[in-house]
């Protein structure tokens, strides 16, 4: 599990998803909460996952159907056992 305040996202002009901690997918939807911006990205996969960050004074920086990039340090994943 990982939280989605931890995750980063960035423009992914030439998507890879080789990369270690990263995910590629398209933007599907984008909620405003409060002073939060919380993305849900779809991966090739089919996988929805959440990022989020602080609304910025510069506006929206990534617009739903743009391609992006999310990454996520590795000490920031938690393992859930059932």
């Amino acid at each position: 599990s990982i939280r989605p305040e931890v995750i980063r996202i960035a423009d992914a002009p030439q998507p890879r998803g080789d990369e270690p901690n990263t995910l590629v997918g398209q933007l599907q939807d984008i909620d405003f909460i409060g002073s939060r911006v919380v993305y849900k990205v779809r991966d090739h996969r089919g996988t929805l996952v959440r990022a989020q960050e602080q609304r910025s004074s510069a506006g929206i920086r990534f617009h739903v159907g743009s391609q992006v990039k999310l990454t996520w340090d590795a000490s920031a994943v938690t393992v859930i056992e059932d």
